[in-house]
C-alpha cells in the first residue's frame, strides 16, 4: 500500500531519533494527535486522488457501478490497511503511556519496577488493539459521508468531466472535517488514557497492592458517573482481571464489553458493579485515575439513617461502604486544606449575595469560611440532591458543620455548593438536616 506511512512516523521523529522512553506523557499525547490527524489528510488526499484518476480513466458516461468501485478505493487506503501503516508509530507513542502508569503505581506503593520483557508483549498487544479504532473509523464515521457525497453527484447526470469537477469540490475533507477532527483527537486521548491505566494496573500487580480508590478529576465538567465512582475502593484482582478481559479482546466490540463506556451513574454497590467496569477510563476523555490503597484512613465511619430519609435517596447513599465514605470525607478534608476545593461562580455569586452578609461580602474571605468549614467540620451528612429541572440526574451531596467556623458547607464532588451560618446553631442545624440525610460523622 502506498500512503507512505513512514512521513507520517516522521512527525515525532527528529533527525537526532530520540528515543520514546523519553518523552512525557503530554508530548507522546500532542504527537499522537499530530499523527492521526496528518495521516488522515495525506491518506485522503491521496485515495481521492486515486479514485478520481479511476473514474477519469473509463469510457463513456458514469454509471452507478463506479460509487461501489470508487468506495473500494478509498477503503482500500482509508479503512484496515492505514490502521496496518500506522502499527509501528502509534505502537512507539503508547510505550510512555504504558511506561509513566506502570512507574506511577511502583512509587505511590514504594516499590521499584523496571520496565522489561512483559511489559513489551503487552504493549505489543495494546498496539494492536488501539488500531481496532483506527481500522473502525472507516465503517462507523467515514463510509456513510463518501457514499453520500458519490450517489448525490452521480444522480445529476453528469458528464464524466463534469463529475471530476464536482466531486473534487465536494469530496475533498469529508475526512478531515472539524467533526472528524474532533473524532480524531477523542481517539488519541483514549488511547493514552488506557494506555496509562493498563500500565498502571501492572504495576499495582508486581508492587503487591491488593486494593486501590477510584479518583476522578477536580473540576466543574466532572461527569456523574465519575463522581459516582469517585472514591469507590475496587479490588487489584478486579483490575487485572478486566485487564486481562481487554487484552483477549480480538475487536472493537470486543473491547466494549471488556471495558463500557458510561456517563450516568449505575447506583449500585462497589461489589455489584457490572462486568466491564472497574477501572478508568470510564468514558471519552475520562480523566479519572486510581490510588493504592496503602494505610487505613485515619477515623472509621459508621453511617447511620435518618428517620425520613426517603427510600429512592437511600438506595443511593447506600451504594457506598463505611470504608468508601470515609475515603471521601478524607480526601475532601485534604483538598480543603490546601484550599483547593473548587468553587461554581455562579453559584459564589449567588451564596455571597444570599449569605454573605455576615462575612461583609467579603469574597475572599467567604471562600476562606467555607474550606475551612469543609477541613474543620466535625458533623458530616451524605444527601442526594435533586434540581428539580427535566432529565437532571440526582446527586450526591455532602455537608460539613463546623464549631470552629460556625457554619455549613455544602459539597458536590469536589466543588462547593454552599457555606450559611445559620442564626439557631450549627448543632441545631445539624440534628434538623439529619433526620432526611445519612448521618457519616455526628
Amino acid at each position: 500500500m502506498n500512503i507512505s506511512p513512514l512521513t507520517a512516523f516522521k512527525i515525532y521523529r527528529r533527525a537526532d531519533d530520540i528515543l520514546v522512553f523519553a518523552m512525557t506523557p503530554a508530548t507522546a499525547q500532542r504527537k499522537l494527535r499530530e499523527l492521526l490527524a496528518k495521516t488522515y489528510r495525506q491518506a485522503e488526499r491521496e485515495a481521492l486522488t486515486d479514485a478520481l484518476r479511476a473514474i477519469e480513466s473509463l469510457p463513456g458516461k458514469p454509471d452507478s457501478a463506479e460509487i461501489e468501485r470508487a468506495l473500494g478505493r478509498l477503503e482500500a487506503r482509508l479503512g484496515q490497511p492505514l490502521a496496518a501503516a500506522l502499527e509501528q508509530p502509534v505502537l512507539d507513542l503508547a510505550t510512555p503511556f504504558y511506561k509513566t502508569g506502570l512507574l506511577e503505581a511502583g512509587q505511590a506503593a514504594g516499590v521499584d519496577i523496571a520496565f522489561g520483557l512483559t511489559d513489551l508483549d503487552a504493549l505489543s498487544v495494546i498496539g494492536k488493539q488501539n488500531l481496532f479504532w483506527v481500522g473502525d473509523h472507516w465503517d462507523n464515521d467515514l463510509k456513510q459521508g463518501f457514499d453520500t457525497a458519490l450517489r448525490a453527484n452521480y444522480e445529476k447526470g453528469y458528464s464524466r468531466r463534469e463529475l471530476i469537477n464536482a466531486l473534487e469540490d465536494n469530496v475533498f475533507g469529508i475526512a478531515t472535517s472539524p467533526e472528524q477532527m474532533e473524532h480524531l483527537d477523542l481517539m488519541a486521548d483514549h488511547i493514552s488514557a488506557k494506555t496509562r491505566e493498563l500500565g498502571r494496573i501492572e504495576g499495582y500487580v508486581r508492587s503487591g497492592v491488593e486494593e486501590i480508590r477510584v479518583r476522578s478529576e477536580r473540576s466543574e465538567s466532572t461527569c456523574a458517573f465519575c463522581l459516582d465512582m469517585d472514591g469507590r475502593i475496587i479490588s487489584v484482582r478486579a483490575l487485572a482481571e478486566q485487564r486481562d478481559s481487554i487484552l483477549a479482546a480480538k475487536s472493537v466490540d470486543g473491547l466494549k464489553a471488556a471495558q463500557s463506556w458510561h456517563s450516568k451513574p449505575l447506583g449500585v454497590r462497589t461489589k455489584d458493579l457490572p462486568a466491564g467496569v472497574a477501572g478508568p477510563p470510564y468514558h471519552g476523555r475520562c480523566y479519572c485515575t486510581t490510588i493504592p490503597v496503602i494505610r487505613e484512613i485515619e477515623e472509621p465511619v459508621s453511617p447511620e439513617w435518618g428517620e425520613d430519609v426517603a427510600a429512592e435517596d437511600r438506595k443511593l447513599l447506600d451504594q457506598y461502604s463505611s470504608r468508601e465514605w470515609g475515603y471521601k470525607i478524607q480526601g475532601l478534608r485534604e483538598r480543603a486544606r490546601e484550599e483547593a476545593l473548587i468553587y461554581n461562580e455562579r453559584d459564589f455569586k449567588q451564596d455571597l449575595t444570599k449569605h454573605g452578609g455576615p462575612l461583609g461580602r467579603d469574597g475572599d474571605r467567604y471562600h476562606r469560611t467555607a474550606q475551612r468549614t469543609v477541613a474543620t467540620g466535625n458533623r458530616v451528612l451524605a444527601q442526594v440532591y435533586r434540581s428539580g429541572r427535566k432529565n437532571a440526574v440526582p446527586r450526591i451531596q455532602m455537608a460539613f458543620y463546623s464549631r470552629e467556623t460556625g457554619h455549613m458547607a455544602v459539597t458536590q464532588g469536589y466543588s462547593i455548593k454552599g457555606c450559611f451560618e445559620h442564626p439557631r446553631g450549627i448543632r441545631k442545624a445539624f440534628d434538623r438536616h439529619m433526620q432526611e440525610a445519612l448521618c457519616l460523622e455526628k
